[in-house]
């Protein structure tokens, strides 16, 4: 292969995963609210 296209192919390459981690790490963010809100509610129950 030629070294442009191996480098066009790193760039999609990357540009592709960091499309989809920041995607999934902004919809993990209301779950992980969710799940923390939840366990210091309810499991760990009130303040004493």
């Amino acid at each position: 292969m030629d070294v442009v296209v191996l480098a066009r192919l790193q760039l999609a390459v990357t540009t592709n995963l960091h499309f989809v981690f920041v995607a999934l790490t902004l919809g993990l963010v209301p779950v992980v609210a969710l799940v923390s809100l939840v366990l210091f509610t309810v499991v760990l129950g009130p303040c004493r």
